[in-house]
Formats: C-alpha cells, structure tokens, sequence
C-alpha cells in the first residue's frame, strides 16, 4: 500500500464529517483522503486521530497509508485510506516548505475554470476536473457574516484574485469558531484572530456535488503565514517553526510573483500523440502509471498528450468514474 507524506493545508467541514487535504511532499501534488464505507467520502475521528491523540491541524506534515486512487470526475485528487493509523511527523511550518507552498500557488486564472461560486455537476461528466484543490493569494481579503434561513450564521470570505471578485463560503472549522461571536456584517482579516501586518493563504476545494446539482468552491482552510496557531488563533510558543523569522521571510518571497499577475501562456510544440489514436500497449502502461500513483501531469507529459486526454481515456478503461 502506498504511503506518503503530506502538509495538510485543509481541514474543512464537509457533510457531517471532515474533508482532510494538503500536499504530498513528494512533488506528487494535491491529496484528499477519503474513507470508504462513508457516502461521501468523509473522515471522522477514527480515521485521523493522530498517535498524541490530537486531530489533524493545518500546516501539520502527516503520514497516511493509502488502499488505492479513488478518483471521482469532479475530484481527481482523492486516495483511500487504509485502516493504519495516521501518523503527526511534525506540527508547523518550516522553511523548508516555502518552495512546495510558492510552486502550487494559483497563477491567478479563474478558480477552477470560472469565476462562479458553483459548477453544475454535469459538466463533470463530459469535462473531468483537472483539479479540485488550490492555493490562493487572495487580495483585499475581508470577511462576511450573513443570516439565512438553512444557516443562520454563514460565513464568507470576499477576495480578489487576478482582478475578479469572489465570495466563496468559508468551512475552515476553526476559524467558524472565532465568526461564530460576531453578529451579521462585514469585517477584517483581524475578525478571526490574523494580526493585519499578516500574509494570508487560502486553500480553495470544490464540494461534493449537492441536491441542487451543483459542486460549490470552498474556502477549506485559512492560512495566516506568521506565528499564530491557525486552531487557536494566538500566538505560538517562541521557537516553533511558524514563528521563526526565517520562515516568514522565505515564505514572503512568494508574494511579488503572485501578484504580479497571471503567469503568461508560452507557445509550446504540438503534443507528439495528441489526437492519435491509442494502442492497447500504451494503455497497458497508462493504467500502470496511474495505479503507481503517478500525477495527471506526469502521466500526459510522459505520454505527449494533454491531462484532459489522460482523464478522459482513464474513464474509458473504467480506471475513474464518470
């Protein structure tokens, strides 16, 4: 069985459960854990106590054993968990992880294809998602607490990237907590505990697909990049990794190519096999690669042909479901 290390960087509500996700420190990308004798994949408490007896936190790096990909058409990021315990290497930030942070950070196109706060689940069916997670810098980042009849106290984080304005629902569990005082309105980054000198890093999920037909973007974890405790919002103890300036400066060198803009699109050479019809050989080697746990992106350029194309032939040989 698989094994791999991630930094967890989303620990969201979803359903009744825990949506767990960060990125594996092996380069291998996004990874959601999901747990199969669930309805929608959630995780609860048996499966992700950690050995101290503590849960998951965001910036914790943790060591999950996998059954196998279990790649949905609107979540390709999922991988079943195995029934072995989770395993807390370290808790915090360290430097170290400034570069995996900086090079998974959106280049600022539209969140997940559009600028919408939802996607109509059949356009899954025909267009499999490429991804389903992200890491954002958001600009002007402020908060919303609104009154609905099925939510009384829903919580909203407005932002913009790229020059577009979103206002995504917030389901970071401990930064609801700390919404959960403050009556309906609008507020600062400082509402939830996130000193306002502080860099902010948003990591964004598509949801489930819900009784309307429709997947919607979630703000599944709030980042502060600074020495707070993003559970408990004060400070850390001096020398944590988090609140050593080092860190914080590495970290900060991420910010000027963020928001400088959308990268630019370079003209590329066609793709040798794009279009070409498949052989059973090359599907024998993509099944193998893609059960070895290989990324979409790995796969197609080994391939020469796009990600759309890999999912869509993975589909086919019925390796993920429509």
């Amino acid at each position: 069985m698989p094994v791999f290390d991630i930094l967890c960087l989303a620990n969201s509500n979803k359903r009744s459960g825990s949506c767990i996700a960060g990125l594996r420190l092996d380069g291998g990308g996004w990874i959601r854990p999901v747990a199969a004798r669930t309805r929608h994949g959630e995780l609860y408490p048996a499966h992700y106590i950690l050995q101290d007896g503590s849960c998951p936190q965001l910036f914790d790096r943790i060591r999950i054993s996998f059954r196998e990909r279990r790649v949905s058409a609107h979540q390709p990021e999922n991988w079943l968990i195995s029934d072995r315990s989770w395993e807390l290497v370290s808790r915090g930030l360290f430097p170290e992880f400034a570069p995996l942070l900086q090079s998974n950070l959106s280049n600022g196109s539209p969140l997940f294809g559009d600028t919408t706060h939802k996607i109509p689940f059949d356009r899954f069916r025909t267009e499999p998602a490429l991804s389903s997670l992200c890491l954002i810098w958001p600009g002007n980042l402020r908060w919303r607490i609104e009154k609905h009849p099925y939510n009384a106290h829903k919580a909203i984080a407005q932002f913009q990237l790229a020059g577009k304005w979103y206002r995504l629902p917030v389901t970071d569990p401990a930064r609801l907590n700390m919404f959960r005082s403050l009556p309906p309105g609008e507020y600062p980054v400082t509402a939830c505990g996130i000193a306002p000198e502080i860099e902010v890093l948003l990591t964004v999920s598509v949801s489930e697909p819900w009784e309307d037909g429709y997947c919607y973007k979630l703000v599944a974890g709030i980042l502060p990049l600074d020495g707070t405790d993003p559970c408990a919002g004060r400070s850390l103890p001096v020398g944590s990794p988090l609140s050593n300036p080092d860190t914080a400066a590495v970290l900060g060198a991420a910010a000027p190519a963020l928001r400088s803009g959308p990268v630019q699109k370079t003209s590329h050479a066609p793709l040798a096999q794009a279009g070409k019809a498949w052989g059973p050989a090359e599907e024998d080697a993509l099944v193998r690669e893609f059960e070895a746990g290989e990324t979409m992106a790995v796969i197609a350029h080994a391939h020469g042909r796009t990600p759309g194309a890999i999912k869509c032939r993975l589909i086919r040989l019925g390796e993920i479901a429509e």
